[in-house]
Formats: C-alpha cells, sequence, structure tokens
C-alpha cells in the first residue's frame, strides 16, 4: 500500500487543520493495522489547536491501547472520541456542529475501516469509476458525539482511495480538469509533476489529501510438500559374503541378494509415487483456496460500496469451494490454518 499526504498551507487564518500518520514498528501493533486521521476545525484559536492535538492523542491511544481485533477497537475508538467531543460541548469549550470536519481511517494489508464527520470527502476510483463513499457515513444519530456510521471493506489491486479536507474536497468538485489529472497520480514523480503543474492554482488552497494507492505485495510461496527433488536418504550398504567352494550357496546368496534389492526398490518407488500424489493433491487444494481468496476478496469489495446482495453471492460462492475440499491425507499446518481462518471469516459473514 503506497500513501502520499499532500499539503496546501495558505496565509489563511479561517481554519486549522492536520493530520496524524502512524505507521507502528513493533509486531504487536503492526496486527492492529496503520492509522491516518485528518482533522479539521474552522476556528484558528490557540485553544482550538489544543483539542485537534487531545482528539489525534486520544485516538492512537485508544485504537492501539488493547489486542483486539482492528474492527473492535475501532468502534471503541470512535465511542471514546465521541465522548471527548461530548464533554467538550457539555463544558461550553467546543461545540463540534458544522465546524468539526474529520476523517479517521485503519489500513491492514488492503482491509480498511473509516469514519467521518463534516464535509471531508472520501472517494473510492476502481478501474475508470469513481465513487464517493463519505454519503454512506453519517454522524452520530443520537447526537452523543460527530462520529457514527463506519464502512469497511477490502480494497483490490490498483485502487484509489482518496480524502480530500473540506476546502479541497469542493476546489476538485468544481475544477474537473484538474481533478482528472490528480486521479492520474501512481506514484511520486507524478505527484511532483501535477503539483508543479498547477502551482499557481494552489498558492490560494488550504487542507490536506491523503491518497491510498493498493499495491499488491509479493507473497512467498509455501514450502510445504514443495518438491526439491532432494534424493532419497538411502545409505549405501556394502554386504560381505563368505565364499563357499560349493556353488548351491554360491547360487541361494545371488537369489536373497536380488530378492532383498527388489524389496527396497519397491518401498522406494511406492513411497516417491504417494509423495508424489500427495504433492499433486497439495497444488489441487492450494489452488482451490487461490478461488477462495478470489470470491472473499470480491465480497468484501463490494461491502466497502454497501452491495449486500453481490457482497453475499462471492461470499455463497467462497463457500461452495471450502466444501469442495475433501483431503485423503493429513493437511500441513501452514494450509490447514489457512483453510480453517478462510471457513471462519466467510461463515462470520454469511451469519450476520
Amino acid at each position: 500500500m503506497e500513501v502520499f499526504e499532500i499539503r496546501f498551507n495558505s496565509n489563511k487564518k479561517e481554519n486549522v487543520f492536520d493530520t496524524l500518520i502512524y505507521q507502528p514498528s513493533s509486531l504487536s501493533k503492526k496486527k492492529m493495522g496503520e492509522l491516518y486521521v485528518i482533522g479539521e476545525i474552522n476556528l484558528p484559536t490557540k485553544e482550538i489547536k489544543k483539542i485537534l492535538s487531545s482528539f489525534f492523542s486520544l485516538v492512537k491511544k485508544e485504537y492501539y491501547s488493547s489486542s483486539q481485533k482492528p474492527e473492535t477497537s475501532f468502534f471503541k475508538t470512535l465511542k471514546k472520541a465521541n465522548v471527548f467531543f461530548k464533554q467538550k460541548r457539555e463544558k461550553g469549550e467546543f461545540d463540534w456542529t458544522g465546524l468539526f470536519h474529520s476523517s479517521i481511517v485503519v489500513v491492514k494489508n488492503f482491509f480498511v475501516y473509516f469514519a467521518k464527520t463534516g464535509k471531508i470527502k472520501i472517494l473510492l476510483m476502481r478501474g475508470k469509476s469513481l465513487m464517493e463513499l463519505g454519503e454512506e457515513l453519517r454522524a452520530s444519530e443520537s447526537g452523543s458525539g460527530p462520529f457514527g456510521s463506519v464502512v469497511s471493506g477490502k480494497l483490490l489491486e490498483n485502487d484509489k482511495l482518496l480524502i480530500f479536507s473540506s476546502e479541497l474536497g469542493e476546489f476538485f468538485e468544481k475544477e474537473k480538469r484538474i481533478f482528472g489529472e490528480f486521479l492520474k497520480i501512481s506514484n511520486k514523480d507524478d505527484l511532483k509533476k501535477f503539483l508543479k503543474s498547477f502551482k499557481s492554482l494552489f498558492s490560494s488552497l488550504s487542507g490536506v489529501a491523503l491518497v491510498f494507492i493498493a499495491k499488491k505485495e509479493k507473497i512467498k510461496e509455501r514450502e510445504s510438500f514443495k518438491n526439491k527433488n532432494k534424493k532419497e536418504n538411502l545409505k549405501k550398504k556394502t554386504f560381505s559374503f563368505l565364499v563357499w567352494n560349493d556353488a548351491f550357496f554360491r547360487k541361494t546368496i545371488l537369489i536373497i541378494s536380488l530378492v532383498f534389492l527388489l524389496i527396497v526398490g519397491f518401498l522406494v518407488f511406492h513411497q516417491s509415487k504417494t509423495k508424489n500424489l500427495k504433492i499433486q493433491d497439495l497444488k489441487k487444494i492450494e489452488s482451490k483456496l487461490k478461488e477462495v481468496e478470489f470470491y472473499k476478496t470480491k465480497g468484501e469489495s463490494y461491502l466497502i460500496i454497501n452491495d449486500k446482495k453481490r457482497a453475499r453471492e462471492n461470499f455463497k460462492k467462497a463457500k461452495e469451494i471450502l466444501q469442495s475440499i475433501n483431503p485423503q491425507f493429513s493437511l500441513p499446518e501452514t494450509t490447514k490454518t489457512h483453510l480453517n481462518i478462510l471457513k471462519k471469516e466467510i461463515e462470520k459473514f454469511l451469519n450476520d
């Protein structure tokens, strides 16, 4: 996943904005994914800057405070953020209504969770299609805080997730040609050229944008049952026989030796054949697991645009393929674990 932060700072004093970008290094926190927050308040005072800073600290602390699943921790973090702003309003320090614009995004591999409030724009570009995801997100209906609905789903390779602060969102909505050029950005060089081309137009803008480009990570091939053409571990043994003058004994010993060699040859051949069958069967199973991953990913990508019907269709297809997997031998632990995880994730969605 490639992430770009683009800031447009001007001398305007109507608002205060900032970002929190946290990409953890410890293994325990990496399991929770990366955290990206945009915060903007249309009241440029020292007190408001402190409120924004406290909001960022709270979100980071709460999200990584437990080892729960990202989804569970994300919802808990939103509740804490709502309590924070509710207390500010009750004390007469700050009322977020119409003044506070924010998005909170968690990215783990290609899976994303996000929430927003105010005039933040969140867009998903998939191929040539552009969808506004922010429309799915609403503030808390009970008025208990600025954050309410959450969208989650899985990005596909080369998807672009775009998040704009309020003024930038309005600017790109009006300037279609410039926005079209912005959508072509796929690396740092493209970004530099874009900013250089429209430098004069951006000089009056104030705000920030986050651009996520889904780049596929290289996955190491599983080594379980991988045929490395190793020679069988059969040590050469030398058998010394006594030399008998009697021809009968010499023939008997020769026959026994031949029978022994035939038995050893048969056992080696049978073992090699069984191993090759296991390798072939395992390859078929892993091929089916890739199909399951494909339909599961499609289902998750439909969830991100709230198309539950198509999401369910793809999860059902993934389940059918899983049910067709019936190994006749004990699977390697890595494959068995992969299979069980897929079953749980698919069943969880279909049972909701």
